[in-house]
């Protein structure tokens, strides 16, 4: 990763892999972060063109610093990634042509606007197993595909508070496929309310939950309601009780933690103990 003080660092790696092809071949993974929209100067041009280069690259991570739109970096790159983070808002209309190349993706992190939810079809990405991102992520990128590990970041309710009254029916055969959930944010009333949207998930088997809300009864009992299929647990929910989480299975430990919160971690002993911690580690 090049940080924004390394500028002059990361335009001589730039320069390096442009000036020796072979170098270029070499790089299979490339992540930034933080480049500002007043550096999108010299270092902007060598990225686009170092990018070109890299032609079998298979992980990309960038973001902006500001979250600016960024695609045009994806001009004319012929790589087939395997998975992709981005950062960055307002690029819907042109990363889908991107998305549509890329026939070997597995893993995509994005966040999605609602009003842009039909520029995907669904043979796009036919790879795609593992899915991070908002709303709009999920309804555009789960119908088609075999995703099973997802990664749910809600919105804060005061940009979308129609999201916790909007119905799941048109997704719901495709979120009874999820083994491996991952649900948090960072803001204390999320868009969606975790009590209305965990028993779409009767097919989990690795949850971790994040969350600022507080707890209420019905979360507790829809919990509960898992831990038939449940392997592996990490809850951190405001206000959930030692009762509740005894419910989800008596094997649970359970810490109590600073600011009225617990963290929950249930294991079960099976088969393939190490894999499924490693999967969870990738979501």
């Amino acid at each position: 990763m090049i940080s924004p003080r390394g500028t002059g660092t990361h335009i001589e790696f730039l320069k390096s892999i442009l000036d020796n092809n072979r170098l270029a071949l070499l790089v299979h993974e490339y992540t930034q972060e933080g480049i500002a929209h007043y550096q999108r100067g010299t270092l902007w041009g060598y990225l686009c063109r170092g990018l070109q280069a890299m032609v079998n690259l298979k992980v990309l991570k960038f973001r902006a610093l500001d979250g600016q739109p960024s695609v045009e970096i994806l001009r004319r790159c012929t790589f087939q990634l395997q998975s992709l983070v981005w950062g960055n808002r307002g690029d819907e209309d042109h990363l889908s042509g991107f998305l549509l190349s890329q026939r070997n993706l597995q893993g995509l992190d994005v966040d999605w606007a609602d009003d842009k939810l039909d520029l995907i079809p669904r043979s796009c990405c036919p790879q795609l197993r593992v899915l991070c991102g908002d709303r709009g992520a999920l309804e555009t990128f789960l119908p088609g595909r075999e995703i099973t590990s997802l990664d749910w970041m809600p919105q804060p309710f005061f940009l979308y508070p129609f999201h916790r009254f909007h119905s799941f029916e048109h997704i719901l055969p495709y979120l009874s496929r999820i083994r491996f959930l991952s649900f948090g944010e960072y803001y204390p009333r999320p868009s969606e309310s975790i009590d209305s949207i965990i028993g779409f998930f009767p097919c989990v088997e690795v949850l971790k939950l994040e969350l600022l809300e507080v707890a209420s009864d019905e979360l507790s009992g829809r919990l509960s309601s898992l831990s038939f299929n449940l392997i592996f647990a990490t809850i951190r929910v405001s206000g959930i009780t030692h009762e509740a989480l005894d419910a989800i299975s008596p094997e649970g430990i359970a810490d109590p933690c600073d600011f009225g919160t617990c963290t929950y971690t249930s294991r079960r002993v099976f088969a393939n103990h190490q894999q499924y911690l490693q999967e969870v580690r990738e979501v």
